[in-house]
């Protein structure tokens, strides 16, 4: 500790004693200063002294008689009065070329042109081609960045214009109408007019009640009478639909039959030759098997391999048998009735490959090498041969139930079927003759009562529309007899047409309520600024004042430590940064009169800011040398453009908004914001103790990780020294 205290008493000491050391100081402190106040001073109000921006418009409009007004209307001599007054841009009227050629050369910002038929195209909606006018808006883009966008607003203001003098125009021209009526009106009296007048509108409504209601009587028996027809003609196509459709399926089960017919014959030759080769394959196999079981011991290799292809075959034999099963019962699911003889015989096949499948498990047993006792082999020869004998039977009978039962039944549902056929086809002639009688005659009745009926509809149609509009011209008239409605029109239409006008072509406004209302662009931009100045500072001070112990130092007091060099220098540069801040909050405040309704914290968020961006600083050159002062000054170009100090960081791309919350721009600013415009919860105190996060990161840097880093920062000072350049 003492050592740090010699090294800070002999900086102060030194200053104290060098002046120009000590101008040196001072110009460190100022030049934040001018930077943030030249900033803030530059961006003042921008948005309100937009009277200097020189617009050129040119009217070139010709002026329209519309027939709805029959007056003559130039919209263009209405814009360009309009904009006379107007001090939101420096309007300057003048001819096309000028304006065109203004606007190329940067003589003006932008020009708005109003074709010569601006008017008539406004007043199109009254004909049948209506087409929107449009204003011709050139703007120099080249010349300045913001400038478009503050032109566009002068633009969007002659809309707007354009918009108002119309409507008022429409407005206007009404009312003065409305008048007109009103004075006629007047001249005309009398309680015997209106009298007169309901007396005849409710005898005229009654008069039409009375031709509506015979007319729907009429129309009523005429629907009734269709009703009728249609049901009589529905049942008939309903009668002879159904026989259709019966013959229809008759003629498709027809071709199923005798397709099944085909199938069932195929069928029987195959099932004859698989159960006359099954039946003489198991005649076979009894001998063989015979032969294989009184083998015993002398050949065992070849029982087994014997053994083995009489399994195999049995098993091929089997996979046969099922599939047949399946294609069996198939065939019979397609039929309209199943037949109980393709059930029977399918039963019978799966019934044989029960069967098979005993018989293949007791060869299995007398062919693995543990099954060749003489006991176990004569148990599974009596197995095999009684379910072999079994087999043969039921492989007879399945073959007399194929050819006796099942085609012979197929033949008698066949010729059943022919014969209902053919009766239907007779039911279906007689039906389709009487139908086609019916519907002529009932199409033509039906297409006269549809055009009686339609005729009907249009009359009572009419009637209505008539009776609807007599019935509500007598309750107007009843009730303006009975009211002040006309009374308080005409005292209404006694005011200044122009302002009723004027009020209903723009009826309704914007009432702002400011929530933490800034009095003017500079002050909300101070936070930025100033937190800008404050690192710029820093970086001031790194780029001219050594961070290293002088050797002077070294002789004096004798070797410092690392920690000792850190912080022993690094109190010179916090005094010099609270000095930097003071002058900067001072200077917005009572020089530039910067808004703040909070001072003292507006000025101890400056010293917290300015003294974290001086560690930070400060740390990064010591520990890097040259290329910490460049990390400074990338660091310092990332924040400017995404800490939002300018535009939301909402519109800034992904890369910036990723890193918008890790940045100290964001916290000094956001602390600042708080004192200028007003608090908001915590979010002040809040904010000053994030940038302490960068606090304990830069003492981590400097006082842990540079040790490893100082003998190599020591080389690469050496190599550029020895460059003779840097």
């Amino acid at each position: 500790m003492k050592m740090i205290w010699n090294h800070v008493k002999e900086d102060f000491s030194r200053i104290k004693s060098n002046s120009i050391v000590l101008v040196v100081i001072l110009g460190i402190s100022l030049i934040p200063c001018l930077y943030a106040w030249f900033n803030i001073a530059a961006s003042w109000d921008p948005y309100e002294e937009t009277k200097g921006i020189r617009i050129a418009v040119v009217n070139d409009d010709e002026g329209y008689t519309p027939s709805l007004i029959k007056a003559h209307i130039t919209i263009g001599d209405k814009i360009k009065l309009n904009l006379g007054v107007n001090e939101q841009m420096d309007w300057i009227f003048t001819d096309r070329d000028d304006a065109i050629e203004g606007v190329r050369s940067g003589k003006y910002y932008a020009a708005i042109v109003i074709p010569p038929d601006f008017s008539e195209k406004m007043f199109s909606f009254t004909t049948s081609e209506a087409e929107a006018p449009s204003l011709h808006y050139y703007v120099n883009e080249k010349k300045n960045a913001i400038a478009p966008k503050v032109t566009g607003k002068g633009a969007g203001a002659v809309t707007e214009t354009v918009r108002n003098a119309f409507t008022e125009t429409l407005y206007a021209t009404s009312f003065e109408s409305l008048m007109a009526l009103s004075d006629e009106t007047k001249s005309v009296g009398g309680e015997e007019m209106w009298q007169a007048l309901q007396e005849q509108l409710k005898k005229s409504s009654d008069a039409l009640a009375v031709q509506e209601s015979t007319l729907r009587s009429f129309q009523s028996l005429a629907r009734s009478s269709g009703d009728v027809l249609k049901t009589g003609e529905g049942f008939m196509d309903l009668s002879a639909q159904t026989v259709k459709d019966g013959m229809s399926n008759m003629e498709a089960n027809k071709k199923d039959l005798q397709t099944m017919g085909s199938s069932l014959e195929s069928l029987n030759r195959i099932a004859e030759k698989a159960l006359d080769k099954n039946l003489n394959y198991m005649n076979a196999l009894s001998g063989n098997v015979e032969e294989l079981f009184s083998e015993g011991e002398k050949s065992r290799e070849a029982t087994r391999a014997n053994g083995e292809a009489m399994v195999a075959a049995l098993e091929k034999d089997i996979t046969d048998k099922k599939e047949i099963g399946e294609k069996i019962d198939r065939l019979n699911k397609k039929l309209p009735i199943p037949l109980r003889g393709l059930e029977r015989a399918e039963d019978k096949i799966l019934q044989s490959v029960e069967y098979e499948e005993i018989m293949v498990s007791s060869l299995k047993r007398v062919v693995a090498k543990d099954e060749r006792s003489d006991g176990r082999v004569r148990e599974a020869r009596r197995e095999f041969m009684e379910y072999r004998d079994k087999n043969v039977a039921n492989l007879k009978s399945l073959r007399r139930d194929f050819s006796r039962n099942i085609l012979a039944r197929f033949d008698v549902v066949e010729r059943d079927f022919d014969s209902v056929r053919g009766s239907m086809g007779d039911l279906w002639g007689d039906a389709e003759g009487s139908v086609n009688s019916v519907r002529a005659l009932s199409a033509d009745i039906q297409k006269d009562l549809g055009k009686l009926s339609a005729a009907m509809d249009e009359s009572i149609a009419l009637l209505n529309g008539a009776k609807g509009r007599v019935d509500d011209l007598y309750n107007r008239t009843v009730a303006l007899e009975h009211s002040d409605g006309v009374e308080k029109l005409n005292l209404f239409l006694k005011q200044d047409t122009k302002d009723l006008s004027r009020f209903l072509s723009g009826p309704v406004g914007t009432n702002t309520h400011r929530l933490y209302p800034v009095e003017n662009y500079g002050s909300a931009m101070a936070a930025f600024y100033t937190t800008l100045s404050l690192w710029v500072g820093a970086v001031i001070q790194v780029a001219l004042i050594n961070v290293s112990t002088p050797k002077s130092y070294i002789e004096k007091y004798g070797e410092f430590k690392p920690h000792e060099t850190y912080f022993g220098r690094l109190a010179l540069f916090i005094a010099i940064s609270l000095v930097q801040s003071t002058f900067i909050t001072l200077g917005n405040l009572y020089f530039l009169g910067v808004q703040c309704l909070h001072p003292g914290y507006f000025l101890l968020a400056s010293w917290v800011a300015g003294m974290v961006f001086t560690i930070l600083i400060y740390t990064l050159t010591i520990s890097f040398g040259d290329i910490g002062k460049a990390i400074c000054v990338v660091l310092m170009v990332i924040q400017v453009a995404g800490s939002g100090g300018t535009f939301p960081i909402d519109v800034a791309p992904s890369f910036f908004r990723n890193l918008y919350v890790y940045l100290p721009f964001v916290h000094s600013m956001n602390a600042m914001k708080e004192t200028i415009a007003g608090f908001y919860g915590n979010i002040y105190f809040k904010e000053l103790m994030i940038l302490q996060v960068y606090v304990a990161a830069s003492l981590l840097l400097g006082l842990v990780l540079r040790k490893p880093l100082m003998h190599l920062n020591e080389v690469f000072e050496e190599k550029l020294e020895d460059t003779k350049l840097m």
